[in-house]
């Protein structure tokens, strides 16, 4: 596609770079998407002599054209940025001033979550999980999934720029630590256990090794046991999990012998719980196996797939033990 690219940009950057009426701002989303995807396609040689003014448009873009929270050319400004970002790798490190503020923005943006006088207008954004004994909410709702987009892209910039994400470590550590237990949403939560790993390891690079990334490492992990002993979904246990393994497997032995025994006691404690849930499940399916309508099948299926979550948050328990017998064995 390389031959055609050139056309593309000057039939598309004319388009892109106008304000446009709200019933055309996704027509210029699909353009944005269709430039960028294209730049992906090509490689990075034939990108790069056209990068600059691109750049140029779609910063036009973020920082004047922008309306409210619905409108659909911010989805797809964010996502040519994480596009762009994974094709350029290091050498998207020179737009990162003009973008982070607004990602730190989108990130600790706080969602409203009041509702009117009746309270039914807020109904429509929570969804409901039970599970054995307990019941998960969850807000589902155009600024928490902005949100979660912004804490996203972050991680992608910091995976791919690795040491060159020096200038953002502090603020992104501040930010993703006062998430990690944010109660509204749990794909959130699992996203900032997910991502502060990957912070970690690029710490490690910025630090000039394990003692300069010690300090960050020591927080994280104290974060992540704070947040799993308050958890209360399957799914965001098995990330947070997870987020401990995987932090362990950056920094190798860096745990005291009172954190290990911490650490080991919430583990036994998520089994033991997990287990309980799924005699929940077992017990609820053998007392109804005989029902046959509609309702009884759902809920059996419904418990089946619970203790196969149960199950996958087991299995993370277990390779965060191994972890543990790797790095901590005089313990």
């Amino acid at each position: 596609f390389s031959p055609y690219f050139e056309t593309c940009v000057n039939q598309l950057l004319p388009v892109i770079s106008q304000e446009v009426p709200k019933e055309f701002r996704k027509f210029k989303g699909q353009a944005i998407e269709g430039l960028t995807i294209a730049g992906v396609c090509i490689g990075i040689e034939n990108f790069r002599p056209f990068a600059e003014q691109i750049f140029k448009v779609l910063l036009l873009v973020q920082k004047e054209h922008l309306g409210d929270l619905d409108d659909p050319q911010r989805r797809y400004i964010l996502s040519a940025w994480q596009r762009l970002a994974m094709l350029m790798e290091k050498e998207f490190a020179s737009i990162m001033p003009e973008i982070m503020p607004e990602l730190f923005n989108m990130a600790s943006l706080t969602p409203s979550t009041g509702s009117g006088e009746s309270g039914e207008d807020i109904l429509k954004y929570l969804s409901e999980t039970e599970t054995g004994e307990k019941t998960t909410l969850s807000i589902e709702s155009g600024e928490i999934e902005e949100k979660n987009i912004g804490i996203q892209m972050i991680a992608v910039f910091i995976d791919e720029l690795k040491e060159l994400y020096a200038p953002y470590v502090e603020k992104t550590s501040e930010l993703f630590l006062s998430l990690l237990t944010f109660r509204y949403n749990t794909s959130i939560r699992s996203s900032i256990a997910d991502s502060l790993p990957t912070m970690l390891s690029a710490i490690k690079e910025c630090e000039q090794g394990i003692e300069g990334a010690l300090p960050f490492a020591q927080k994280y992990i104290e974060a992540l046991f704070s947040a799993l002993k308050g958890e209360d979904d399957t799914t965001v246990m098995q990330h947070q999990v997870s987020g401990v393994k995987r932090c362990i497997d950056v920094m190798g032995e860096f745990l005291n012998e009172e954190q290990v025994n911490q650490m080991c006691n919430i583990f036994f404690d998520c089994i033991s719980k997990s287990d309980h849930r799924k005699d929940i499940n077992y017990k609820y399916n053998e007392e109804n196996e005989q029902g046959d309508d509609e309702v009884d099948k759902q809920n059996r299926m419904f418990m089946e797939e619970e203790n196969e979550i149960e199950d996958d948050l087991q299995l993370t328990l277990s390779e965060a033990f191994g972890a543990l017998f790797k790095t901590c064995l005089l313990y």
